[in-house]
């Protein structure tokens, strides 16, 4: 029994030393966080080697800034992917974007890697809204200035209808108007 307890002691306290050097996964996602934010490792160590697209690889070539904040504890699927919702604040030279995203993560032989860099895409949602806004602000300059123009031909370009030709409310009634 003793033979047994002084194999056993040492064998238990190697692995249990073995097991405390290596890095959880969360804290090895934390470190990659850490050093595309700091820049003390090249991006392209950071994204997944087998990955076949790394398309913003470009924008972190020239000089940046990137502050990646986690907004909640990374969700990690059986598969060996993991997500991370982030809030992201980047800026180059040639612009700036800050929202929220999820960034995808992949393990590749006991190594979490940033399967790509999408949680840098501009939001497809925000793209939606500012052509929506500038439909909107080009269609309303448009009628305004038909309005406008339709009753300065009239002579009909009061202080009273110059107001009203910029409020839509008012609108079809001095379209009648100038028939």
């Amino acid at each position: 029994m003793p033979i047994r307890r002084l194999i056993f002691v040492p064998l238990l306290a190697c692995s249990l030393h073995i097991a405390a050097q290596q890095p959880t996964d969360v804290q090895q996602i934390d470190s990659l966080i850490n050093d595309l934010s700091n820049h003390t490792r090249k991006p392209s160590e950071l994204i997944d080697p087998q990955a076949t697209h790394t398309k913003h690889l470009n924008d972190l070539s020239a000089p940046y800034t990137l502050a990646l904040t986690q907004e909640a504890d990374p969700s990690f699927n059986g598969n060996g992917t993991a997500t991370l919702p982030v809030r992201v604040h980047f800026k180059t030279d040639s612009g700036e974007l800050e929202t929220s995203s999820t960034a995808h993560f992949v393990l590749r032989n006991h190594t979490w890697y940033f399967a790509d860099l999408s949680f840098l895409d501009f939001p497809n949602f925000l793209i939606a809204v500012l052509i929506i806004g500038c439909l909107i602000g080009v269609t309303y300059a448009a009628f305004a200035l038909t309005i406008y123009f339709r009753l300065s031909n009239k002579g009909m370009l009061t202080p009273s209808n110059r107001l009203r030709s910029s409020i839509p409310f008012y609108w079809p009634s001095l379209l009648r108007a100038t028939r």
